[in-house]
């Protein structure tokens, strides 16, 4: 992934994740829609699901011509601070927001069934459950840890010496101390995970 931006001091950071809002084309998908026959059920709807808690991004942003509104369907890591951020250590669990990743990854971990009962909460309310977000299954966190682990390793090759891209450098220096965080909370929930033999987890 392309990690390019800035950040300013006095506002928290917003990075967009190699987690994309849609499922990945498997085999069998991609052959169907080559031959025109109709997509796998199961398929169908989580890839329904994952749009429809990218248009919540949507909504929840404070103007429709925001940035978040405008930013491409990749899942969002964010401080929920401006605090500078020097080290992982600086950001405490509750500064780390990874409620979209949780979010998306649930959705692509989910079986048949939970993406039914999904879909039926959202027929009865109107909007995706809470928990979507808040409580994370251990493959969710299974396939969050080895995204940002693999993202984390790209964000800090070290880059060339001299002061060009001086500021490319120093966001992406900054995105890497945030993945980092978000790492180290997740591997936190993972071994949680582990006492509680399974059991979905709470990300607040």
């Amino acid at each position: 992934l392309f990690t390019f931006g800035f950040s300013l001091s006095e506002s928290s950071l917003e990075i967009l994740t190699p987690l994309p809002f849609m499922p990945a084309p498997e085999p069998d998908e991609v052959l169907k829609a080559a031959s025109g026959a109709a997509p796998d059920k199961t398929y169908q709807l989580r890839g329904v699901l994952l749009r429809l808690l990218f248009l919540e991004r949507h909504e929840a942003a404070d103007a429709p011509s925001s940035v978040a509104a405008a930013l491409p369907p990749l899942a969002l890591l964010r401080t929920a601070s401006s605090k500078a951020i020097r080290t992982p250590d600086d950001l405490t669990e509750q500064e780390v927001d990874v409620s979209e990743l949780v979010a998306v990854a649930n959705l692509l971990e989910m079986s048949d069934t939970e993406l039914r009962e999904v879909s039926s909460h959202v027929k009865t309310t109107g909007l995706l459950p809470a928990t979507l977000r808040t409580q994370a299954q251990p493959a969710a966190l299974r396939r969050l840890i080895a995204l940002l682990e693999e993202w984390h390793g790209e964000l800090t090759i070290a880059a060339p010496p001299g002061r060009s891209f001086e500021g490319a450098k120093t966001y992406r220096a900054h995105c890497a101390l945030l993945v980092e965080a978000a790492l180290k909370k997740i591997r936190a929930e993972e071994a949680m995970a582990a006492v509680l033999a399974g059991a979905p987890l709470s990300m607040t």
